[in-house]
């Protein structure tokens, strides 16, 4: 389980650095490995997962706490990666717009330059309104999955918190029936020994006087 774990995380590491390098600039096989690096860090947390279960109950929760922060990782910038690749193919579908418009040649009275020239401008103006609605939707989705994230540690704390208290009720209650065992041994012993002792009198009365 550690080893995977280590794999895991390096694995990890490796792809914050890749989407750190993302930009305009970068090469299609760059975004090509990023993509299987991302398919492979899926796979692991599967893995990962089917392991936890073979684990020992004492160690799985542990566990178990590090593989769910490496799958929410792992959302975290498969999302990143997805609005990457839709913000590329929007500025792609606008610079292809933008060189056909440069590359018609039309007079100025021409009606039909004009209406081609208007049918592109509202397109473009539609692509600029649903990428911004988009944005908003994306900046929405993030902050609702921001809040599950702290309400599932909340709920993590919680439940270790009550964890722990449970174990501790239940120690106490192991101590406490410890304590009564033995009070009831101390007076069995007690009451052994007072029996003992008047009877080790009596028969030395007796043999004094015999």
């Amino acid at each position: 389980m550690d080893a995977h774990l280590q794999q895991a995380n390096r694995l990890k590491l490796e792809l914050q650095g890749d989407m750190g390098m993302l930009g305009g600039s970068a090469s299609e096989s760059f975004e090509k490995g990023i993509e299987g690096k991302l398919e492979q860090l899926t796979q692991c947390c599967e893995r990962l997962v089917i392991s936890l279960n073979k684990e020992p109950a004492a160690r799985r929760h542990g566990y178990k706490v590090k593989v769910d922060q490496l799958q929410d990782d792992c959302q975290g910038m498969r999302n990143g990666y997805m609005e990457y690749t839709r913000r590329k193919d929007i500025q792609k579908r606008e610079d292809q717009q933008r060189e056909e418009l440069l590359s018609q040649r039309f007079t100025t009275n021409s009606r039909d330059t004009a209406i081609m020239l208007d049918a592109a401008l509202s397109e473009n103006s539609s692509l600029t309104s649903s990428s911004s609605l988009l944005d908003s939707y994306i900046e929405q989705g993030n902050g609702i999955l921001g809040n599950l994230r702290d309400q599932r540690s909340i709920f993590k704390n919680a439940h270790r918190r009550m964890l722990d208290v449970m174990t501790t009720l239940g120690m106490s209650n192991t101590v406490m029936r410890l304590i009564e065992r033995r009070s009831t041994q101390d007076k069995f012993l007690m009451f052994g020994g007072m029996i003992l002792s008047v009877i080790i009198m009596v028969l030395f009365y007796r043999w004094w006087h015999s």
